[in-house]
């Protein structure tokens, strides 16, 4: 009986899948060994887009042969760099011969394989699994030896930048070995040197990322030489903050050199320690992202208009013992008649006159004041009530609540605002406002006055003044019913109180409690993001030398790291 035929995986240019097949008869293994050019190169080819387009499903090791088949080019250029000779003794200062001649089209064909292969196994090495399984291949040490052999020539640039960006790949997966009879070990004297002379600037980033992962195995830190030639490199760079890539690797290499406490200590003597942690410091404060914050100390603080240049009216003795003399609430509706004003637009408190009238009678109340005492709280409001019926009881409802009297004002002192003219002989009463006095005061201004008459003022006593000029000067003796204008960068323009419901004005403001401060803010920045990686990188980097710089001692307990380096 004739078997089902199996359906035939198509083996078209393009389709991927059977280039991964793993089977002894993968047509990508079998073509780069069958020694004919056009079939290795359409095989490099294909693997090389394969490894970069699809690199997480092109796996080494399931490949049988393949590995050893893409490193034969590579190493064949290593041991004999295509049998070219190293040096041309005849151009002495030209460098290698290619440089002056091309090579051969035979030579260039195989430096052709050797490249391609080299950067098939450069991108199979992005992979973990196939880094792992790399580091295990016997060939991979010999190949990295390139590095040491090969000449920094043009013609060897781009070999030796894939070799090293395999190294960086790999790194973390070799361990070196304790001594060098016990087998090939990765040419670190070499690597290190090639980077302190080198100016490309991707051949660093994976030379000192390579020796960085490679130092981060406790075992191979006892490798770290502390005059490294990479480390003075790493420092040289370490001030190129904008390029990311370099400056990342630069503090991942100096933070594995200082890994162990020899090179640590060694460090401290080095003559780039300043500058080093200088840029350490300078890194820090630019990658600091903040976000300004305001904390407020105190939740409100109670304020109160500036007092009027004028003083507020204080009763007389007279009026004092007439008051203490009457019985409620006759006393409170004086008190009241005396001390306060209508004046609308203007707003008191219940509790500043409430607390004035208990500090003026409150003394008197044991000795002289009739049986009886004073009025409560509740009647002395209704009282004012009546002395002031077109006043008004209002709860402000804005934070903080208060209950405010509105429609009248404290009383001015007497005499304040009182005509001075005739040489202080003029019989009219006192005033209530500035403005009224000047009203009064027009009338003093007639075109036969010979000069100023206010008080003693010799303006105008040697001869008449014109009165254009006399009403300009009669207004320099006319007081301010309001506060004189300071400096807003010096002085606010209110006063700050003891407490919200603390009287104002008094009669002694010198004996008011510390009020707090008038702007109680506390202004500071916190992270608006994450630090970035190379930030943290610094820091780890200055914590280690912050601790080496202290003598050790002897045995002691343990300290935590925000006890000891804050």
């Amino acid at each position: 009986m004739n078997q089902a035929a199996q359906p035939r995986v198509p083996v078209v240019d393009g389709y991927e899948q059977w280039y991964i097949d793993e089977s002894p008869r993968n047509r990508m293994v079998l073509s780069l060994l069958s020694g004919i050019d056009e079939e290795i190169s359409w095989s490099l080819f294909r693997l090389g887009h394969l490894s970069f387009q699809h690199g997480h499903r092109f796996f080494l090791k399931p490949l049988f042969g393949l590995t050893d088949a893409l490193m034969e080019w590579p190493m064949w250029w290593v041991n004999e760099n295509g049998g070219l000779p190293r040096q041309d003794s005849l151009l002495l200062g030209a460098g290698s011969l290619t440089e002056v001649w091309a090579i051969s089209p035979e030579v260039e064909k195989k430096r052709k394989h050797a490249l391609e292969s080299l950067l098939i196994l450069r991108n199979a090495a992005l992979e973990s699994a196939n880094a792992a399984y790399l580091s295990g291949n016997r060939r991979l040490i010999p190949l990295l030896t390139g590095l040491k052999t090969l000449p920094n020539t043009p013609l060897n640039a781009e070999f030796i930048a894939y070799l090293a960006e395999i190294f960086y790949a790999v790194a973390g997966n070799l361990t070196l070995p304790s001594s060098k009879k016990d087998k090939p070990t990765i040419p670190l004297k070499e690597i290190t040197e090639l980077v302190a002379t080198t100016k490309d600037r991707s051949l660093i980033i994976s030379l000192l990322g390579g020796l960085a992962t490679l130092y981060q195995h406790a075992h191979n830190s006892a490798s770290i030489s502390p005059t490294s030639p990479a480390l003075d490199a790493a420092i040289r760079y370490l001030p190129l903050t904008l390029d990311g890539p370099l400056l990342a690797a630069c503090l991942d290499y100096i933070f594995a050199h200082l890994s162990t406490p020899v090179t640590a200590k060694a460090f401290l003597h080095h003559k780039e320690l300043a500058n080093t942690i200088k840029c350490l410091v300078a890194l820090l404060l630019s990658e600091q992202i903040g976000q300004p914050r305001q904390h407020q100390l105190v939740a409100s603080v109670a304020t109160a208009p500036q007092e009027p240049s004028v003083p507020l009216y204080q009763l007389t003795t007279d009026e004092l013992q007439t008051l203490i003399s009457t019985s409620e609430p006759q006393r409170t509706m004086d008190w009241l008649q005396r001390m306060y004003v209508p004046a609308a637009g203007h707003d008191e408190t219940q509790g500043n006159i409430w607390q004035n009238y208990r500090e003026t009678f409150t003394p008197h109340l044991e000795t002289a004041i009739p049986a009886g005492g004073l009025a409560t709280a509740a009647d002395f409001i209704k009282k004012i009530m009546e002395v002031f019926p077109n006043a008004q009881a209002v709860v402000d409802p804005a934070p903080p609540q208060r209950y405010i009297i509105r429609g009248i004002k404290r009383r001015l002192q007497e005499g304040a605002f009182k005509c001075r003219w005739v040489r202080g002989a003029c019989n009219s009463p006192a005033f209530e406002t500035v403005e009224a006095l000047y009203e009064h005061l027009a009338t003093h201004l007639t075109d036969d006055a010979g000069g100023c008459e206010w008080a003693t003022c010799p303006y105008g006593q040697a001869g008449s003044v014109p009165l254009e000029r006399l009403k300009p000067h009669v207004l320099t003796h006319l007081p301010s019913s309001e506060p004189a204008r300071r400096d807003p960068a010096q002085q606010p323009d209110t006063i700050t109180l003891p407490s919200a419901g603390y009287p104002h004005p008094t009669l002694n403001p010198t004996e008011r409690p510390i009020p707090p401060p008038p702007n109680p803010v506390l202004n500071y920045t916190v992270p608006a993001a994450s630090p970035p990686s190379t930030s943290l990188t610094a820091l780890l980097i200055l914590r280690i030398l912050f601790r080496t710089s202290f003598p050790d001692s002897g045995p002691a307990p343990p300290v935590s790291d925000e006890n000891r380096f804050g």
